[in-house]
């Protein structure tokens, strides 16, 4: 999601997941022209994670392009030049 990836943004929800090596295609699809989640965790749930996951779905229903796949991109530095990291 834009600088942060979901993992930085919902720790918690990552160290339970069963799927934290996944594509994002592959723990999810659009239906009805929106995202839905096909998630597994390790453990129930508490409270507290429920609703960080309320929050991921928000976020992703309104962030998320349809149709734009996985995939590697470079983005050039301000010299002009490509950085690896």
């Amino acid at each position: 999601m834009g600088e942060e990836t979901l993992a930085s943004k919902f720790p918690r929800l990552f160290i339970i997941s069963n799927q934290q090596n996944e594509l994002l295609g592959n723990v999810g699809q659009w239906k009805e022209g929106e995202w839905e989640w096909t998630l597994s965790w390790r453990q129930n749930m508490f409270e507290w994670e429920k609703s960080q996951l309320e929050e991921l779905q928000l976020l992703t229903n309104t962030n998320l392009v349809k149709d734009c796949g996985d995939g590697w991109w470079c983005e050039e530095e301000v010299m002009g030049c490509f950085m690896v990291k």
